[in-house]
Order: structure tokens, then C-alpha cells, then sequence
């Protein structure tokens, strides 16, 4: 097929970061008086039983706009919490999920904020039509782009992998049962519904027009990754399935990240993981980063060394190596179709803005097609 959208070759350095180009966390103190402060601490006194008189300080890791933060920082007299919004499509069973995989892996050396449990022995309580959880606060920075972070990021994510591989049997049976039952992917609507939602509509934005010159090619690329994506049912596990750069925490001192966010775990294969933690890691480098470490490196030599440093931990074939290419381009289309999925057949355009970012990735996998990494 001929591959239209490719960039060029010279991108193949200093790629554009999209939204994860910064390492630092910046906090926004929220004033004692304001609501979000009010809020936030209620949230922590009937959810986890904190006292409102020990709360010290709260910040947002982001500006207060007219709805409550997604993450609070809450500081008391003897610890630090971090308080998040929980997905709307994250259940308590996901939660307690999470958990377990988390117990797991502290247990065996891993660096992990748990989430806490409330005092009715759930892990989210409700506040204002929303849920909300409780984990530590580990203060720290996201991943920079060196290659030193880079390659013990491989490390730790293989630990984890060989973790869930060797000791699946550790997490509870029922447990571990509400996963595999679950879907494996996002669900989106398919390029030939969207085309037919595409034609009964009126094509009046850039975006539309943008939309409407894709999908022919949409629906070749899904039938081709239909046809050529590996299953192996033997690589079935537990993955993460969000190993990008601000899901990597590294604390001052040390180059050993804490893996963020555990509410979208999934059981897949192996591969889903592999190829997008070291495409979206080995790309976030060079001049348009905040730390600009390696900059005019080729990404495509930095995932090869991620692979490298992976595979001395736990071993990948040379058939899951090949697959990487297909792999991202079927996330990444997934992603492209949940985009016109929301704009066409839910009428929703917030997520319009970055069809561009999920396009440049896709072409990213795609020129990664035949090269060995």
C-alpha cells in the first residue's frame, strides 16, 4: 500500500514530544478558602478518615478551573497524599484489581505508590457525581529522555512483566477473572461505520474535510493490520497498557522510575506493551524537550537499545521484535477511530486537537515497518 502520510526521514531526531515534552510536575497551591480546598478535604476526611485539622496544605498539579482538579496533592501533619479523580469508566473491581498487581509487586521490589483503601474497604469514594482515589504522594519528575533514564525504565518495565508472567497465580482468582472477561481494546466504531456517519453528515470544519479524505485509507490499514498482527496465546498477560513518560516517576536521587497509574490494566498480549513503551519513550528526546538529552539521535537507535536493556531481563523473540511495527500502528489507528468515533457518532468535539499527534505517531509506525530494531 502506498503509504501517503509518511514524514521525513530527518524526523526520524528531535521528534515533536506532543504534550509530554516537560519532566517537571508543577503544583498550584490552592488557597484554604477556596472550594477546591473545601472539597478536597472532605473528600479525604469521609473517604480515608484524615482529619481536617491535619491538613497543612493542598495544590493542584494543574490551575483550578470551574470544575474540581483531577489531582490533588494533600499535605498533613505526619504525610503527603496524592488524591485523584477516577476515570468514569474505571470500576471498583478495576481498582481492587490494581491493587493486588501493585501488592504483587511491591513485594518483589518494585517502587510502586498503592492505591489506600477507604474506610469501608473500598479503593474510590464518591463526591459530586464523581469517584475518587487515594494513593502516597511521591515527589519526583517525569521521565527526561536521557538514555540512562531510558534504559532503567526498560529494566523496571521488564521486571514487571516477568513479575506478572511468573506470578500471575498470586493475584486472587476472581480477582484476576473481572480483567480477562473485560474488552481488550477501546471500542470504537469501525472505518465503514464511520464512513457511512461521515456521509450522512454535513462537512463544514477542516477537521470534517480532514476526516473525510482518511478513511479510504483508514479502512485499507485496518483489513491490513487485521491480516498481519502475531497471536500468540502464550504471551497473554497482564500489561499496563499507559507506559508513556508521565506514568514514569523518578524520584531525586535515583534513576529507578515508579510506574504511575494503574487503572488501565488489561489482559493482552505482551507485545501491546513492549512496542509502546519503546516507541513512546525512545521518541521523547532532543531539542524540543525540556531537558533536550540527545539531541539529532536517531529514536530508532534508542529503541533499539530500550529492546536491548529490556531483553536482558526478560527475554522477547525475534517475531515479537518484527510485530512492533504493527502493533503501534493498530494502538494508534484504535486511537484515530475513538477521535472520529466521539465527533461523528457521539457529537463530541474535545478530542479533535489531537487527531494531528495520533496521526504523527501512526506514520511513526509505519516507517518503522521492515527496519530492524
Amino acid at each position: 500500500m502506498e503509504q501517503k502520510h509518511l514524514f521525513p526521514v530527518s524526523e526520524f531526531c528531535d521528534a515533536n514530544p506532543l504534550d509530554q515534552g516537560k519532566s517537571g510536575v508543577s503544583l498550584f497551591e490552592i488557597p484554604s478558602a477556596s472550594v477546591f480546598h473545601r472539597d478536597a478535604t472532605l473528600i479525604a476526611h469521609d473517604g480515608w478518615n484524615i482529619p481536617r485539622q491535619a491538613v497543612r496544605h493542598i495544590s493542584s498539579v494543574a490551575p483550578t478551573a470551574e470544575s474540581l482538579p483531577l489531582y490533588y496533592r494533600i499535605e498533613t501533619d505526619e504525610n503527603v497524599f496524592l488524591l485523584k479523580t477516577v476515570r468514569s469508566y474505571v470500576t471498583e473491581e478495576k481498582l481492587r484489581l490494581a491493587s493486588a498487581v501493585m501488592e504483587l509487586l511491591s513485594a518483589n521490589g518494585l517502587r510502586l505508590a498503592p492505591s489506600l483503601a477507604t474506610v469501608r474497604g473500598n479503593f474510590s469514594h464518591p463526591y459530586k457525581g464523581r469517584m475518587f482515589a487515594l494513593s502516597k504522594f511521591i515527589d519526583g519528575k517525569h521521565f527526561n529522555g536521557s538514555h540512562e533514564q531510558l534504559l532503567s525504565s526498560a529494566k523496571v518495565i521488564a521486571s514487571m512483566h516477568r513479575i506478572l508472567k511468573e506470578q500471575e497465580h498470586s493475584i486472587p482468582e476472581a480477582v484476576l477473572n473481572s480483567v480477562k472477561r473485560g474488552k481488550r481494546k477501546l471500542q470504537t466504531a469501525s472505518p465503514e461505520e464511520l464512513a457511512a456517519a461521515i456521509k450522512q453528515s454535513t462537512i463544514t470544519t477542516e477537521f470534517e474535510q480532514k476526516a473525510t479524505e482518511m478513511i479510504p485509507e483508514l479502512i485499507q490499514f485496518a483489513a491490513r493490520i487485521t491480516q498481519v498482527l502475531p497471536e500468540n496465546p502464550e504471551l497473554l498477560i497482564l500489561i499496563h497498557a499507559d507506559l508513556h513518560a508521565h506514568n514514569l516517576l523518578f524520584q531525586s536521587g535515583s534513576n529507578e522510575p515508579v510506574i504511575l497509574d494503574w487503572d488501565n490494566l488489561v489482559w493482552a498480549l505482551l507485545n501491546q506493551d513492549v512496542s509502546f513503551s519503546s516507541h513512546r519513550l525512545s521518541r521523547l528526546a532532543g531539542k524540543h524537550t525540556e531537558d533536550a538529552f540527545d539531541i539529532g539521535v536517531d529514536w530508532r537507535t534508542r529503541m533499539t537499545a530500550f529492546l536491548n536493556e529490556y531483553t536482558k531481563i526478560l527475554t522477547i523473540t525475534d517475531e515479537v521484535r518484527e510485530a512492533i511495527p504493527f502493533f503501534l500502528q493498530d494502538e494508534y489507528l484504535t486511537r484515530i477511530l475513538l477521535i472520529l468515533t466521539y465527533h461523528f457518532i457521539d457529537h463530541r468535539n474535545d478530542a479533535d486537537p489531537v487527531l494531528s499527534d495520533y496521526m504523527l505517531l501512526f506514520n511513526e509506525a509505519l516507517a518503522l515497518e521492515g527496519q530492524r530494531i
